[in-house]
C-alpha cells in the first residue's frame, strides 16, 4: 500500500511537452470518431429489431446436465412466453448454466436441445412479478424426448424495484478478462474500478455520483454477506474483493442509489451483489491465469509478470453441499510513484546530475523527476470453505469461513541520478538543501522517497445464513458475519539499503484490535394480507466496527524492531437500523413503493495518543430517519416509467473520525466531530423492451450536504490531509443502457452504456473560492461497451471498451495538466478475449487489456498493454469422459 501523492509527467523537455499536448488532441479526436461509430452501429441495430417487452421483472435460470449429472455446455435453451409467443434463445455456458433475466410476468415453457440428446420440454411455468424460477434441465439420450412436470424453486421475490439495476449473467462473466473478482463490473453503467494493477489491494469502487475514493458510498455483498469495508475510506477503503475467488461467481447485479429501504445510506452510489455457486455434483476444478504487462514511462521500463491458480473441490451429499478452495495470486506491478521536486531554483554550484527528467506536474509547475518506487510485488492466498444444508424442503442454511494472507513488497526503489563519476545520487539527508542541478535548475533529492516497504495482512472472515418459510407465506432471511484483522502491519525504511546514509532506521505501522460484525434479519411476504397486489419486507440491522492504529520508530527495520511508540489512535462505531418497505399494485399498470429506515449511530472509545498530546474523544449518538418512495407506470406492454425519491444518511467511518498517523507522504488527521452526510436522491427511469433486450434511460440527481472529503493543505511546510465537510455538493446525470441479445438474429450479444455527469461544489464555507468548481474524481462522460460473438457453441470472442473523460483531483480544479503523474486522465481502454469451451465444461482463453497501449494516470499510472491467458478444467469430469 503506497500512498505517496507526488506529481509528474512523461516528458523530457519543453518541446516534448508541446508535442505531448498535440498528441493528446489527436488521440481525443480519434476516440470521438470511434465512440461515434460505435453509437451509430448500436442505434441502427436496436432500431432494426422487433419490439417486445423485456423489462427486468423476473428470471428463469438453471443448469443443464446429462443422465450422469455431468454439465452439458453448448445446449440451446428456449424460453417461450405462452401468452404472446415471444421466444428467448440462449446457450448454456461451460458449466451447463443458463439464465434469462428481464422476463415479464406470465406463463412460460422451457425447451432444450442438443445434438446427441433427446429434446427437453417443461410444463407451463407461472412467473410472477419479481420471481426467479430455478429450473435444472436433465437431458436424456437421443431418441428419448423429455416432457417433465416441475415444481420449480422460486427465489425470494425482489423488493428493490425502486432502484434501477443492471445484471451480469454467467455467459458474460465467462467472457471477461477476469483474473480478479472486481473485473465482474468493469463495463457496467456509471462504474469505475480503480485497480492500478492485477492484485491491487486498493481496487476501489466508484458508482455514479460517488467517486472512486468515496468508498463509503458503495456496498458490495456476496450471497447477502457484506464485503465492503466499514472501517476505512479512500484508497484504504476498497471492498475485500479477494475474499471471493473469481471462479465462484455465478452472476452479479448492480443496483443504483439508496432508493430501497433495505440498504443504508452507504448505498448513495449503489450496491453490487455477487451470487456464488455451490456444486450439485462432485467437482475438482483447477482454474489458472497468467498475465504479463510491458510498461514504459519516464525513466521506468520493464516487463511485469504474474499468475493466479485456484484449486477447488465440491460436491452434494444428500442435503449437504460443500465447496473448499485455495486461491493463490502473485503479480509484480509497474512503478506506482515517482520522485519529484516541484520547487526548482536557479543552479548555483550544485553538482550536475545525469538521468534527471524535466517535466511539469499536474498543475503545470516546472518540475524534475529523479526516481521511482520500482515494482510492487503483491501476493494473496485465500483458503475458503462453504457448506450449504437443506434442513427441510423450506429451510436452508449456509456457513462460510475464509482466511486470507496478503503480502506486498516495494523493495526496488530506483534513483535515476548519477554524478559525473557514475555514482548514484540518493540525497544528503537534508530536505532543505539543493543536492543536484539539471538543465540549469537546482533541486532537492529526498532520501526517504527511496525507502523500501513491506506489508503483511492476515484476515479471518466468517458468516452464517439461515433462510426459510414461516407461516402464511412469510419468509425469513438471517445473516451474521464477522471480519477480524488478525495482522496488518507495514514496515518502511527511512533510507534505501544502497544509500550510504542508511542507518537501518524505519517506521512500523500496525493495526490492533480492528474488525467488524454484522447482523441482518429480514422478513418478507410476497402476497401480503393474502393478495398478490401487496408485498412487504421489513427487518433489523446491527453492525459494530472498530479500528486501532499504532506507529513505532524502529532502530532496525530489517528485523522489524518496535521501539518507541510515536503515535496511537482508534475508536469504534455502531449502527442499529429498522426498516420496512411496502409494494402496492393499485392497478395492473401502476406500482407504488413506500419505505423507511430508522437508524441509530454511535461512536465510542475514540482516542489519540501522540507525543505531547493525549485526547479522549467524546461519545456521540445520532438518530436519523430516511423515507423512500417510488412510483412505477407501464402505459404499454413494452414501456415502463418510474420515479424514485429517497433520503439517505451516510454516517462517518472510524478512519474518518479517529485516524491520526504520520507517513512519508504527510500527516492524516481524522475529525471526531464529523456529522453524517445528508443526501436527497432522485431518479427517473424510462425502460423500453426492444428486440432481444431493452433500452433504458435514467435521469438522476443527488444533493448531498456535509459531504465528507479528504482535503489537503500545507501547514508549516508539512502536507496535512484532513477529513473535513463540504457544505453541499450537487450531482446531476443522464445514464443510458442498450442491451441486445442476438442482434438482428445474429450470434452477437452486446451492451453499451454511457453516463453524463455534472457534479458541482455548491457551498463550501471553509473555502468559498471552491464554490462552482467541479467535484473531484468525477468525469463528465463515461462509456462502457461489452460484446460477445458466439462463433460456435464452443468458440466465442468478446470485446470490451472502457472510456472516461479527464477529471480533477483538487477541489480548486487547478490541476489541468494531462498525461502527467498525479492527474486523473481521460482514457480509452480496448480489451478483447477469445475462448474455447472444453467438452468437460472447462475453457481455454487468451486475452488482452489496453490493446492500444494507452498511457494514462489515475494519479498513479494505469496498467499498459497486458496479455492474459486462462485455463479452467474440471479434473473429475475430464476423467469420467
Amino acid at each position: 500500500m503506497n500512498m505517496a501523492e507526488a506529481h509528474l509527467e512523461h516528458d523530457r523537455g519543453t518541446r516534448a511537452v508541446r508535442q505531448a499536448d498535440q498528441d493528446t488532441r489527436d488521440i481525443r479526436a480519434k476516440r470521438c470518431g470511434v465512440v461515434t461509430v460505435l453509437m451509430l452501429l448500436l442505434t441502427l441495430a436496436a432500431q432494426g429489431a422487433d419490439a417486445q417487452n423485456q423489462i427486468m421483472r423476473g428470471s428463469i435460470a438453471g443448469q443443464v446436465t446429462d443422465a450422469q449429472a455431468l454439465a452439458v455446455p453448448g445446449t440451446t435453451v428456449q424460453i417461450v412466453n405462452l401468452e404472446d409467443g415471444v421466444t428467448q434463445m440462449l446457450v448454456s455456458d461451460g458449466e451447463g448454466r443458463y439464465a434469462q433475466f428481464g422476463l415479464n410476468p406470465g406463463t412460460y415453457r422451457v425447451e432444450a436441445t442438443l445434438q446427441g440428446f433427446g429434446e427437453f420440454r417443461s410444463e407451463a411455468l407461472r412467473l410472477s412479478r419479481g420471481d426467479t424460477i430455478e429450473l435444472d434441465i436433465r437431458l436424456a439420450p437421443a431418441g428419448v424426448a423429455e416432457r417433465v412436470t416441475v415444481s420449480p424453486n422460486r427465489a425470494e421475490r425482489r423488493t428493490d424495484y425502486s432502484s434501477p439495476s443492471n445484471l451480469i449473467t454467467a455467459d458474460q462473466i465467462a467472457s471477461l478478462n477476469m483474473p480478479t473478482t472486481e473485473d465482474v463490473v468493469n463495463y457496467q453503467p456509471g462504474i469505475v474500478i480503480r485497480r492500478r494493477y492485477i492484485g491491487d489491494s486498493n481496487g476501489t469502487l466508484g458508482m455514479r455520483g460517488a467517486n472512486m475514493f468515496q468508498t463509503a458510498r458503495s456496498m458490495v455483498f456476496s450471497d447477502g454477506v457484506p464485503l465492503h469495508n466499514p472501517l476505512q475510506t479512500r484508497w484504504n477503503g476498497a471492498p475485500r474483493w479477494s475474499l471471493v475467488s473469481p471462479d465462484e461467481i455465478e452472476s452479479a447485479e448492480v443496483i443504483y442509489g439508496p432508493f430501497s429501504a433495505e440498504y443504508s445510506g452507504n448505498a448513495m452510489g449503489g450496491v453490487v451483489k455477487l451470487n456464488t455457486r455451490l456444486p450439485d455434483t462432485r467437482q475438482l476444478r483447477i482454474d489458472s491465469n497468467l498475465f504479463s504487462q510491458g510498461y514504459s514511462s519516464l525513466g521506468a521500463g520493464d516487463t511485469f509478470n504474474g499468475g493466479r491458480i485456484s484449486t477447488s473441490y465440491g460436491d452434494r451429499v444428500g442435503r449437504v453441499q460443500f465447496h473448499v478452495l485455495h486461491n493463490h495470486l502473485r503479480n509484480d506491478s509497474q512503478p506506482q510513484n515517482f520522485s519529484i521536486d516541484e520547487s526548482l531554483r536557479d543552479a548555483a554550484g550544485q553538482p550536475v546530475a545525469l538521468g534527471a527528467i524535466s517535466t511539469v506536474n499536474d498543475r503545470s509547475v516546472p518540475s524534475i523527476v529523479y526516481g521511482d518506487t520500482g515494482a510492487e510485488r503483491a501476493q494473496t492466498d485465500l483458503f475458503k470453505a462453504k457448506v450449504g444444508v437443506e434442513l427441510s424442503p423450506h429451510w436452508t442454511t449456509r456457513v462460510n469461513v475464509a482466511f486470507e494472507n496478503r503480502t506486498g513488497e516495494g523493495l526496488r526503489p530506483t534513483s535515476y541520478l548519477t554524478d559525473a563519476a557514475g555514482n548514484t545520487i540518493w540525497g544528503d539527508g537534508n530536505n532543505g538543501t539543493d543536492d543536484a542541478a539539471f538543465s540549469g535548475q537546482a533541486f532537492n533529492v529526498d532520501n526517504a522517497l527511496f525507502g523500501t516497504d513491506e506489508r503483511d495482512r492476515e484476515s479471518l472472515f466468517g458468516s452464517w445464513e439461515l433462510n426459510g418459510e414461516l407461516r402464511d407465506n412469510w419468509r425469513l432471511q438471517t445473516t451474521v458475519s464477522r471480519f477480524d484483522v488478525l495482522k496488518d502491519f507495514s514496515v518502511e525504511s527511512n533510507f534505501n539499503p544502497a544509500d550510504p546514509l542508511d542507518d537501518g532506521t524505519g517506521t512500523i505501522t500496525e493495526f490492533d484490535d480492528s474488525g467488524w460484525t454484522t447482523l441482518d434479519v429480514k422478513l418478507r411476504d410476497a402476497d401480503f394480507a393474502g393478495t398478490s397486489k401487496l408485498s412487504v419486507i421489513g427487518g433489523y440491522h446491527y453492525s459494530t466496527q472498530q479500528i486501532g492504529l499504532n506507529q513505532y520508530a524502529s532502530a532496525s527495520y530489517r528485523t522489524e524492531t518496535r521501539d518507541a511508540r510515536t503515535n496511537s489512535s482508534g475508536g469504534a462505531t455502531s449502527i442499529q437500523g429498522l426498516f420496512a418497505q411496502l409494494g402496492w399494485l393499485p392497478h395492473p399498470d401502476w406500482e407504488v413503493t413506500l419505505g423507511g429506515r430508522q437508524e441509530l449511530w454511535r461512536s465510542r472509545d475514540g482516542f489519540v495518543d501522540s507525543p505531547g498530546a493525549s485526547v479522549v474523544q467524546p461519545e456521540r449518538d445520532i438518530s436519523k430517519f430516511s423515507p423512500k418512495v417510488a412510483l412505477g407506470w407501464e402505459p404499454a406492454t413494452r414501456f415502463r416509467l418510474q420515479y424514485s425519491l429517497a433520503k439517505a444518511y451516510r454516517f462517518p467511518l472510524p478512519e474518518e473520525l479517529f485516524d491520526n498517523e504520520i507517513r512519508t507522504f504527510g500527516t492524516v488527521l481524522g475529525d471526531a466531530r464529523l456529522d453524517p452526510e445528508d443526501g436527497i436522491h432522485n431518479n427517473v427511469s424510462m425502460q423500453y423492451g426492444i428486440g432481444n433486450g431493452h433500452v433504458e434511460v435514467n435521469l438522476f440527481r443527488d444533493d448531498v450536504k456535509n459531504t465528507i472529503f479528504t482535503q489537503f493543505q500545507f501547514v508549516g511546510g508539512r502536507p496535512i490531509f484532513s477529513f473535513l465537510p463540504i457544505d453541499k455538493v450537487r450531482t446531476a446525470g443522464v445514464e443510458f443502457v442498450v442491451d441486445q441479445r442476438q442482434v438482428l438474429d445474429s450470434k452477437l450479444d452486446i451492451q453499451v452504456n454511457g453516463t453524463v455527469l455534472d457534479s458541482e461544489i455548491v457551498e463550501h464555507s471553509l473555502r468559498p473560492s471552491n464554490e462552482g468548481k467541479n467535484f473531484p474524481r468525477l468525469p463528465t462522460f463515461r462509456l462502457g461497451l461489452f460484446g460477445i460473438y458466439h462463433f460456435t457453441p464452443r468458440w466465442q470472442s468478446s470485446v470490451g471498451v472502457r472510456y472516461s473523460s479527464n477529471q480533477f483531483d483538487d477541489l480548486d480544479n487547478g490541476d489541468t495538466a494531462t498525461r502527467v503523474f498525479g492527474a486523473i486522465d481521460e482514457y480509452f481502454f480496448l480489451d478483447a478475449k477469445i475462448t474455447y469451451w472444453l467438452p468437460d465444461g472447462g475453457r481455454l482463453s487468451v486475452g488482452m487489456n489496453n490493446i492500444t497501449n494507452e498511457e494514462a494516470f489515475v494519479h498513479h499510472p494505469w496498467p499498459q498493454r497486458t496479455f492474459l491467458a486462462e485455463f479452467s478444467v474440471d479434473v473429475l469430469n475430464e476423467l469420467v469422459r
